[in-house]
């Protein structure tokens, strides 16, 4: 067999086979109320009707930016109008989308480790251990941006290699761009990218022209993108005041904790047995990224990236878990693994063989997930919220404001316009803000806990008058 023939197959083919499992596992024709989803699936619908992103019923509460903004960025949606062009159905089309990326994923992280000299078939267990973990089995249900944006992450580590020319680092710059149009914290990539410029610059007395095209391309595609997409990145988003309760300093402290917690739990997850090895493996993968995110001069473009995105996601005000750590887990384990010292003498024996101990410890919770995929979830897929649904497109007009928990949600399956308040806050306030927004009706939920609206139901509920009812909602007007 000709020498290229097999390395295609050997880092291409059977890489590929071992992760084709996952278009069969977790794919479900319904979704959570997550609300992220639903603004992902109407920018996309927005996108192929040729109207403005941020064009949607859902009418953003000043005083609850926390909840998300009236837009996204562009890359995701433009990527889910594909998939909703090939599927009927919205929600498996946008499931499907995420596997095929979460298969590229897992590629792209075995071609990183293998790169950084990782043996062959240490490289391809650790590819299927992060594919088929659960949590990752779990995201992939999620019609969301993380799994995507990490894809095109480890794509632009993979080109962006010091001993390859420019286009490299061109094509490294364009497929930044459109992380960056798919999450805007992508923007770390061309900060990176200008630090390790500029030391280079320093260190060398040279102009570093690798860095400064990536910086310089990632930026153009980004922009360019957004542009053409309609998207001026001011529609809304997050504001500054948001955990203004606490100090920096503690923000920081409890992200810290929040997040070292996620990685020691997305190790140890639910596991009844084998806690000693959970312990060692932990201990590993600190002592391994400790000592990588020292070795700035060996792998200075993918330690900055890393370091920064770290350090932004702590310091930043607002956290979404495992979210926000998904897209730098494949590098954690690298780095890790890349960087903890040779000090077993069949490292790489050992290490396989712990991965497999560790994948038999998460099987119980495989099964569970697969176990479970068949089962309507509890979102807006389930019989009483279509049947609200139905009741609110035939019943009330588009001038109408309904306010509820998960507004996005409820706007991408109505045509009123929706909006949410704060989830805990007294009497008075709820109404200024519901008053503020223009609400006209209110839509309680039994299996949501939406303390403001549900109170003032209760207090009010004579001066209320019921729309509908079913087993799950209730709809109130003035």
């Amino acid at each position: 067999m000709p020498k290229q023939l097999l390395k295609i197959l050997k880092n291409g083919l059977l890489p590929l086979l071992l992760g084709c499992g996952l278009f069969f596992i977790n794919i479900r024709d319904s979704h959570d109320w997550g609300d992220d989803f639903a603004q992902y699936l109407l920018e996309a619908r927005n996108i192929k009707q040729g109207i403005p992103l941020d064009s949607s019923g859902y009418i953003q509460n000043p005083d609850f930016l926390l909840i998300g903004p009236k837009a996204y960025p562009p890359g995701f949606p433009l990527l889910l109008t594909v998939s909703s062009s090939i599927f009927q159905d919205e929600i498996v089309g946008g499931q499907f989308l995420i596997s095929f990326f979460l298969l590229m994923l897992g590629w792209l992280f075995f071609l990183l480790l293998r790169k950084f000299k990782t043996p062959y078939l240490l490289s391809l267990v650790l590819m299927v251990s992060l594919l088929y973990h659960p949590w990752m089995l779990e995201q992939k249900s999620q019609v969301l941006s993380d799994i995507p944006f990490a894809c095109f992450i480890l794509l632009t580590c993979l080109l962006a290699d010091p001993k390859k020319g420019l286009w490299y680092y061109a094509l490294a710059g364009f497929t930044a761009g459109i992380a960056i149009s798919i999450r805007s914290i992508g923007w770390v990539i061309p900060i990176a990218g200008i630090v390790v410029m500029l030391y280079y610059s320093f260190a060398n007395k040279t102009f570093d022209k690798k860095h400064g095209l990536l910086t310089a391309v990632a930026a153009l595609t980004a922009i360019g993108i957004n542009t053409l997409a309609g998207y001026n990145g001011f529609s809304g988003g997050y504001s500054s005041s948001i955990g203004s309760e606490t100090s920096f300093i503690e923000t920081t402290i409890n992200h810290l904790q929040l997040y070292f917690n996620e990685l020691q739990s997305f190790i140890e997850i639910e596991v009844n047995h084998w806690h000693g090895l959970m312990l060692f493996l932990q201990l590993l993968m600190w002592a391994g990224l400790i000592l990588g995110l020292t070795k700035f001069k060996k792998y200075p473009f993918l330690i900055t990236f890393l370091f920064g995105y770290l350090a932004l996601i702590v310091i930043f005000p607002f956290t979404g878990g495992f979210r926000f750590l998904l897209p730098v887990v494949p590098l954690i384990i690298m780095v890790a693994n890349t960087c903890f010292p040779k000090f077993v003498k069949f490292q790489s024996a050992v290490t396989i063989f712990l991965l497999l101990i560790l994948n038999i410890a998460y099987q119980p919770h495989r099964q569970y997930i697969i176990a479970k995929q068949n089962e309507l979830v509890d979102g807006p897929q389930m019989p009483e919220a279509q049947q609200l649904f139905n009741f609110i497109n035939t019943s009330l007009t588009k001038e109408d404001v309904v306010v509820f928990s998960k507004p996005r949600a409820l706007g991408y399956y109505t045509h009123v316009k929706t909006a949410a308040t704060l989830w805990e806050i007294d009497q008075n306030e709820f109404i200024r803000q519901t008053e503020k927004l223009g609400v006209t009706h209110y839509l309680a939920y039994t299996d949501m806990e939406y303390f403001a609206l549900n109170d003032f139901v209760l207090a009010n509920h004579q001066s209320l008058e019921i729309l509908y009812r079913n087993e799950k909602f209730t709809l109130y007007s003035k």
